[in-house]
């Protein structure tokens, strides 16, 4: 995966360094300052420009009524890049949260209509994959 902005890899060594750095320049004489790493992971970018990216973006459209939005963001998932790298196949990540669901929060919530909407998808979705979609 490469930066937007500085158009190299993301290595989680080289940012703690940075980070730690950066942290150390903002401390104030007299002032500890410690960053330790509690975990990281290389990141994964997952191309939709395949079968199984069609099939999915078909799916959600049959299933929602409109195309759907591709994004890139962050996410939290570090077992993707082992996954991508070990089975050498397309990956799908697929949001079905709502903009207002509070995604991963104690009061995290669909609507049932959304929720049998997202199983028609992921229904729709195995039905279009076609026969060896790993290629």
């Amino acid at each position: 995966m490469r930066d937007r902005g500085h158009n190299r890899p993301h290595d989680p060594e080289e940012i703690l360094r940075s980070l730690k750095a950066y942290v150390t320049e903002l401390s104030t004489d007299g002032v500890k300052v410690e960053v330790r790493k509690l975990g990281a992971t290389r990141p994964v970018l997952i191309d939709a420009d395949h079968a199984a990216g069609v099939a999915a973006n078909e799916a959600f459209e049959a299933a929602f009524g409109l195309k759907p939005r591709l994004v890139r963001s962050g996410g939290s998932i570090p077992v993707s890049i082992d996954l991508q790298e070990a089975l050498k196949a397309p990956m799908i990540a697929s949001g079905l949260p709502q903009a207002d669901s509070a995604a991963h929060s104690p009061n995290e919530s669909y609507t049932l209509d959304h929720y049998h909407r997202g199983i028609e998808m992921l229904i729709g979705f195995i039905y279009a994959l076609p026969s060896g979609a790993h290629a």
